[in-house]
This record gives C-alpha cells, structure tokens and sequence, in this order.
C-alpha cells in the first residue's frame, strides 16, 4: 500500500512540473506572444486554460494541421497583458 501511494504522489508531482514555467514572449509585427512548444499530452482546451486565452483565438493565430497539434511543434499565443 506505502509503495502505491509514493507512486501517486511521484505521478501527480510530475504533472505539475510537466507543465512550461515560464514560456517565451516574443514580438510578431507589434504584438506580444507567448512561444509554447507543444508537449505530449498537451491539448487545446489544455493550453487556453494555460494560458486564459480562448481556443478559437489560438486557432486563429496557428495554422493547425487536420491532425491537430503534433509534439514539438511551436504555436504562437497572444499574451494578453493585465494593465494596472
């Protein structure tokens, strides 16, 4: 049972960590983005809550194949700037 728990607790800290920390922002003709690489186990609905960015905007901004997103590959995603 102590080994079944130590491994949940090991799966569970690595899907935290395997998230970006801090992701590059870029600038694309006067616009801020932020630069992700696409990671197994990413998803759409996965990276706009990520990110706070709707789907369909990200679709906008990323031509996407019909396969969908593919490991490795780098998306653009607006970065939207909370001015206070």
């Amino acid at each position: 049972m102590r080994i079944l728990i130590l491994l949940l607790i090991i799966y569970s800290t690595t899907l935290v960590f395997g998230q970006p920390g801090v992701a590059t922002i870029i600038d694309v003709k006067g616009e801020k983005y932020y630069q992700h690489i696409i990671e197994a186990g990413n998803t759409l609905w996965g990276l706009q809550q990520m990110y706070g960015v709707p789907a369909e905007q990200i679709l906008k901004d990323n031509p996407l194949s019909a396969d969908g997103l593919k490991e490795g590959q780098i998306i653009l995603i607006v970065a939207i700037v909370d001015i206070n």
